[in-house]
């Protein structure tokens, strides 16, 4: 008679998302089709999640304290779903990332890191410089980006112009969606990713998940990197891997 095999123990991720359901919904898809691929369709996630709104972090007052209240509001979250179970936190997109030191402090579960993620898939790549596409410089996202990339170990990438990145940043508080991109503007992609390439980039990382819904790797002259997804795979592996310690924020 066959014995048959166990399907392995899954740790609990926890998920918290800000604003609108959309990233939300991306992660849960792209985080449920990793692990359903690697157990060969046998298991799913097992996720706790935490959905807030942007309303929660605005102080009705109009004091400028909306980061330190930010960080407040996330770190309160990730400790409700250590509660529930949750044996490592997902802060759903980059932005959030600003804060993952802080959360990652105040718990003894680690944060996993979008752009840590995305070091290891840069690393298995080997193709070289890289151009980041999405990361907002004025709140510190860019800055934090760099360095945790640094931590990873990929320590050459390659700077947008000024004009270039306010294009992008443009583009996104715009909306970005595959629905409203034009013509005209994988046009100007195309321009961006030629640039960058001359500027001695090899791979194009869209850090949000807006710019990778939207743009075409067939409309850029470098090949793309996808950081949702990247991130997704690092959870994967955390969630299937008990024993495995991948980096995180802060530790």
């Amino acid at each position: 008679m066959s014995r048959v095999s166990r399907a392995p123990a899954l740790r609990v991720v926890g998920m918290i998302a800000v604003g609108d359901g959309d990233t939300a919904a991306l992660y849960w898809k792209l985080l449920h089709d990793e692990i359903r691929r690697r157990t060969n369709r046998r298991q799913s996630a097992r996720i706790v999640a935490e959905s807030l709104d942007w309303a929660d972090f605005i102080d009705p007052r109009g004091d400028d304290g909306s980061f330190v209240r930010t960080r407040r509001r996330l770190t309160e979250a990730a400790r409700r779903l250590v509660k529930q179970g949750a044996e490592g936190i997902l802060l759903c997109g980059g932005p959030l990332h600003v804060h993952a030191d802080a959360v990652r402090a105040a718990l003894d579960e680690p944060v996993l890191h979008i752009a840590m993620a995305t070091a290891e898939k840069l690393h298995s790549l080997q193709l070289g410089p890289a151009a980041l596409l999405g990361p907002d410089r004025s709140t510190g996202e860019e800055k934090r980006w760099l360095a945790v990339l640094v931590e990873g170990g990929i320590r050459r990438t390659v700077h947008m112009s000024e004009l270039d990145r306010t294009f992008v940043h443009d583009r996104l508080q715009r909306g970005l969606t595959a629905g409203t991109v034009t013509d005209e503007l994988r046009a100007a992609f195309t321009r961006l990713s030629v640039d960058l390439k001359h500027g001695g980039a090899r791979i194009i990382v869209l850090t949000r998940p807006e710019l990778a819904c939207a743009l075409r790797e067939e409309d850029s002259a470098l090949p793309t990197l996808c950081a949702v997804q990247a991130h997704c795979e690092q959870v994967a592996r955390f969630a299937l891997e008990p024993e495995s310690k991948l980096a995180s924020a802060g530790g």
